[in-house]
C-alpha cells in the first residue's frame, strides 16, 4: 500500500490545508515461474472482491526469481520464510509498503509441513505501513491430490488466499466467524469459507480506511 501525504500550501501569509485522500494500492508480484494467466485473473478478481477497500491493484512488470537457498531437498519445498524476508527487502528497496507474491512452488514453515500462504503483519496497521504476503498455488490445484482439474475452483481458492493474506497485512488476525479469515489447516477449510470478511473483520478494516 502507498499512502500520499497531506500536503500544505501557503498563500498570501495564510496557511491554507488541503487534505488528499490517501490511496490504497495493492501490488502483485510473480515469483519464480508462474503463469501469467494466474496473476492475470487474479488481479480482476481482487479489484472486484476488495474494490470497496483499496483504491488499486496493480501487476509488477518485473520477478523475484527462486533462489537455489531456499529450497530443501529432504522436503522437496521451498521454505516459505526465506521467501518472504527476501521479499520484504526488495519492497524496501523500492519504496514499495504492500506487495504480494505469488508462486507456483510447494512451501513450508518451521514447524508447519506446509503452508497456503504467509504474511508479515503491521506492528501498528494504523501508523506502520503495512506487511508482505506470499501465497503458493501449488496446493489449490486438484491434479496435486491426483484428482481431474477444475480450473473454476482453482481460480476461486486463489482468491481465497490471496484475500486471507491481504487482509493480514494491513492488520487483520485469524478470526473464527464465517470469514475468508478463518485459518486454514487443509484444502477442505479453503474451500468451506467464504471468500468476503465477516461483519467483525469488516468493521476493522473500514476502521482502517477512514482512519488514513
Amino acid at each position: 500500500m502507498i499512502f500520499y501525504n497531506v500536503k500544505v500550501i501557503k498563500e498570501n501569509e495564510f496557511s491554507q490545508k488541503i487534505e488528499v485522500k490517501l490511496k490504497i494500492v495493492i501490488y502483485l508480484l510473480k515469483i519464480g515461474n508462474i503463469s501469467n494467466t494466474i496473476l492475470k485473473n487474479l488481479e480482476k478478481d481482487l479489484k472486484k472482491t476488495l474494490g470497496k477497500f483499496i483504491d488499486s491493484i496493480s501487476l509488477l512488470p518485473n520477478i523475484i526469481e527462486l533462489r537455489e537457498s531456499d529450497y530443501v531437498a529432504k522436503k522437496k519445498q521451498y521454505n516459505g520464510s526465506s521467501i518472504i524476508k527476501q521479499l520484504k527487502s526488495s519492497n524496501n528497496k523500492h519504496n514499495l509498503s504492500s506487495t504480494l507474491g505469488i508462486l507456483d512452488v510447494d512451501l513450508f514453515k518451521s514447524k508447519l509441513n506446509f503452508v497456503f500462504g504467509i504474511a508479515t503483519n503491521p506492528k501498528h496497521p494504523f501508523k506502520d505501513y503495512p506487511g508482505s504476503a506470499i501465497i503458493s498455488v501449488t496446493r489449490l490445484r486438484e491434479s496435486f491430490y491426483n484428482r481431474p482439474e477444475q480450473k473454476d475452483l482453482f481460480r476461486t481458492r486463489i482468491l481465497k488466499e490471496a484475500v486471507h493474506e491481504i487482509g493480514h497485512t494491513i492488520g487483520l488476525k485469524h478470526c473464527n466467524n464465517e470469514c475468508v479469515m478463518q485459518f486454514s489447516v487443509s484444502l477442505t477449510y479453503v474451500d468451506e469459507k467464504p471468500i468476503g470478511f465477516c461483519n467483525d473483520c469488516t468493521e476493522i478494516l473500514e476502521d482502517f480506511t477512514n482512519r488514513i
